[in-house]
């Protein structure tokens, strides 16, 4: 019954996730996702790839059979690998004698978490590394010591999170005293440092060539607790209460010793992967080390396995009535977590475009309209995402969509001709790109796209998209056009939530590019907000109004009609501001004239 039952949920899942990936209208992770995709997709055209370090050569070895088929099948590998992780997490668990239903959780407890479920569909690498960790406790528990070893020796070839876990199986096998087995432990390391040796003359090229050495003025730093404040999102409800549950099962089986010396092996083995991996990152994100960017996701590396101990220990438990019940409360509010991500992520499945995605979907299209009426144009840009939109690969470099990098940008201006194009966006543009910000002269700026439903702080810039046009002929005559849509002073009075300044119109396709510069904002006061918001689908952009207030903004050419213009008083201040609104043009459009309007 047991087996039955737990067999149903794990197809039911499966296909669940499967159909959803079908629904969605762009993929879950439309950038390291992607990029993992192209990557492996890739291998079968430049093998070189095999060894891409950031791609992660294991992962990519298994899932490039499925990529070569095209997204949809690379998808389904990552399914196909959470079904496998549920296979085995079973077989553990009969290896361990677990009889009660409580078992039944682990497959909706995993999906659950918002991180494990977007991970699968988004074609990311933990799900693969969850699945190693698995199977290595699999060999562990079967005494198979050769095998857990070159397994566990692979492990940082499929994430390099898998370095902390040869020394975790190095203190399992001295432990049972498998002394010759220990050197097994680097056998991965030396099998790909010979092939490194013999394709990059560096045996040592795991370490030299790591693609984590990123700083923390780029990437950023934050708090130590990072991790467990943002348990909803890598945990879940589900998976916090199986783990809570989980802890106080183990501490009372320990003291009463009603659990065997295997059980509490396992349980130890996933507990010490899972609190090291996410000890490893806290400290990396507080550090600003590695390019740590405090991803939650990165917490999800051990979440099977110690989901999977937390059953364990709770099947330890004598009543066995309590556990059934429990299971089925747990069981049944677990179904309503996973329906209902929204209570926890702005994001529900299945995916609709974000507009920032939306953005970077529309300068495709674009692209793909001027490059069908001009042959010989190149495109150059960034983001995975419109690689996936025309239908490109960022690792093919002899097609006519090029991923380019502008840290040598004297000599890659160089080589483009008049008539290409750049798509620069505001996400990767100046970080990863590498595009210098006082080159934008150098262009025409021929599409913009700002994606609305955005929060834009005092001095920062609106996030957007533009496309670049390489003019190497015209590049210093600017004639500036600035149509005045409203200037004046504007009375914020404290019983007016809102105030109404103007009203924008889009009535065409054309893009319309607009600056607002709002001055003599009185900083002792509780803050107050400026809004341009589409009156039929309620999106906006939102300025929080500060010591700098200039920005620029486009209407998106697929939201037609009125945008009103108004100021939010939230606090009900009594204040005035003095608020200049233009429609900008340009005779030759160069970004020139737009560049040095906005905050950089």
């Amino acid at each position: 019954m047991q087996k039955t039952l737990y067999t149903l949920v794990a197809i039911i899942a499966c296909v669940l996730l499967y159909s959803v990936h079908l629904l969605n209208q762009v993929p879950v992770d439309s950038g390291d996702g992607l990029s993992h995709y192209f990557i492996t997709q890739n291998v079968f055209f430049e093998p070189i790839n095999l060894l891409d370090h950031w791609g992660k050569p294991l992962f990519t070895l298994f899932a490039a059979p499925f990529a070569y088929f095209g997204y949809n099948a690379y998808i389904c590998f990552n399914i196909i690998v959470f079904a496998l992780t549920l296979f085995m997490s079973y077989r553990i668990s009969q290896l361990l004698n677990v009889r009660s239903f409580v078992v039944l959780l682990f497959p909706v407890v995993l999906m659950a978490s918002l991180d494990y479920t977007s991970n699968v569909l988004g074609g990311m690498t933990e799900v693969f590394f969850g699945f190693l960790v698995i199977i290595s406790a699999w060999f562990m528990l079967k005494k198979q010591w050769f095998w857990f070893a070159l397994l566990v020796s692979f492990t940082p070839f499929a994430r390099s999170e898998g370095q902390l876990i040869i020394p975790i199986a190095a203190f399992v096998l001295i432990y049972y005293r498998q002394w010759k087995i220990i050197p097994v432990l680097f056998l991965g390391f030396v099998i790909y440092g010979v092939i490194g040796f013999l394709v990059f003359q560096d045996f040592w090229w795991y370490f030299t060539q790591n693609p984590y050495q990123g700083a923390s003025e780029i990437y950023g730093q934050g708090e130590w607790n990072h991790y467990i404040n943002n348990w909803y999102l890598h945990l879940g409800l589900s998976g916090l209460i199986v783990l809570v549950l989980g802890v106080l099962a183990f501490t009372y089986s320990l003291l009463k010793r009603k659990i065997s010396a295997e059980k509490t092996l396992v349980i130890l083995y996933f507990s010490v992967i899972y609190l090291g991996i996410i000890c490893v990152h806290a400290y990396l994100w507080t550090q600003g080390k590695s390019g740590a960017l405090g991803l939650s996701r990165l917490a999800i590396h051990g979440l099977p396995g110690v989901i999977l101990a937390s059953i364990i220990a709770i099947d330890s438990l004598p009543w066995i009535r309590l556990k059934n019940i429990g299971t089925l409360i747990l069981f049944t509010s677990s179904l309503f977590f996973l329906f209902n991500f929204p209570v926890v992520h702005e994001q529900p499945f299945p995916k609709k475009a974000q507009p920032d995605e939306q953005a970077i979907l529309d300068a495709g299209s674009f692209c793909s309209a001027h490059l069908a009426e001009h042959k010989k144009t190149m495109v150059y840009y960034y983001h995975p995402l419109l690689a996936y939109a025309v239908g490109a690969n960022l690792k093919n470099l002899s097609g006519r969509y090029i991923q380019k990098n502008f840290m040598f940008f004297e000599a890659e201006y160089k080589k483009m001709k008049d008539g290409d194009l750049i798509v620069w966006d505001s996400h990767f543009g100046n970080r990863d790109m590498n595009f210098p910000g006082d080159k934008f002269y150098l262009f025409d700026e021929i599409m913009r796209y700002t994606p609305f439903n955005q929060y834009v702080h005092s001095g920062q810039e609106t996030a957007h998209v533009k496309i670049l046009q390489v003019n190497k002929s015209n590049k210093n005559e600017v004639n500036i056009q600035r149509e005045n849509v409203f200037q004046g002073p504007v009375s914020i009075n404290k019983d007016s939530l809102y105030t109404n300044i103007a009203l924008l119109h889009n009535n065409s396709e054309e893009i319309q590019v607009f600056e607002i510069n709002v001055s003599n904002v009185d900083l002792t006061l509780p803050m107050v907000f400026l809004v341009i918001q589409h009156e039929d689908s309620g999106q906006a952009l939102t300025y929080e109004l500060g010591e700098k207030n200039l920005w620029n903004f486009s209407l998106p050419k697929h939201l037609l009609g009125a945008f009103k213009v108004f100021v939010h008083n939230p606090n009900e201040t009594q204040t005035g501001v003095e608020i200049n609104i233009y429609n900008i043009r340009a005779s030759n459009k160069t970004t020139q004239t737009l560049e040095t309007l906005e905050i950089q």
